[in-house]
């Protein structure tokens, strides 16, 4: 008997570096959700032109038990969930609780950009592609907010609005805090095997 199927699965490392140094690193295995796998489908039979082109930073998830979580600042950003969204659960839609990437210190405005746009993609062996976003020391860190405890992420594609915070992921993954300040740059490497 021949079984043969397609499984999509993907490996994310996150690096911090402050001064080139590494200071924290997960090594972690996300998911792609429901509304994910539709979008991944519909790519495979022609009927979405839209590809994989954008990284999304968020505080939300069951992870975010910490101190950090004291000085995030949640009051600026849309409260989804109380902490709830798993890496497990392929039903979420969105990340829990975006970001901003840049904008303005303090209430949402309209030019707030909650997306970056990864890398060309490479692709390390014939049955995987990588893509790469680094969040400058200057991204994801606000004035008044010191640190940005960074707990989840998510990726979206090309028809996706980047100054729109609620947008569906194609991917995502939540991990243990990383407090993101403006002395610290974000290496995410994500890698898509099938």
């Amino acid at each position: 008997m021949f079984i043969d199927s397609l499984e999509a699965k993907s490996n994310l490392r996150i690096v911090a570096r402050e001064r080139g140094k590494i200071v924290h690193q997960r090594d972690v295995h996300n998911i792609v959700p429901d509304v994910g796998r539709q979008w991944l489908s519909e790519l495979i039979v022609g009927e979405s032109a839209a590809y994989i082109t954008q990284m999304g930073p968020g505080i939300g998830s069951t992870t975010q038990t910490n101190s950090y979580v004291d000085v995030a600042p949640f009051d600026d950003y849309p409260v989804v969930g109380a902490k709830s969204q798993t890496d497990t659960d392929p039903a979420i839609t969105s990340l829990e609780r975006p970001v901003r990437v840049s904008g303005a210190d303090g209430p949402i405005v309209g030019t707030d950009v909650w997306l970056k746009s990864v890398s060309a993609p490479t692709h390390p062996t014939t049955s995987s592609t990588r893509l790469t976003c680094i969040f400058t020391e200057l991204e994801v860190s606000y004035g008044s907010y010191s640190t940005v405890p960074i707990s989840e992420l998510g990726l979206f594609t090309s028809d996706k609005n980047p100054n729109n915070p609620n947008e569906w992921l194609a991917a995502y993954d939540s991990f243990d805090p990383i407090p993101k300040s403006s002395a610290i740059e974000l290496e995410v490497r994500w890698t898509l095997i099938f």
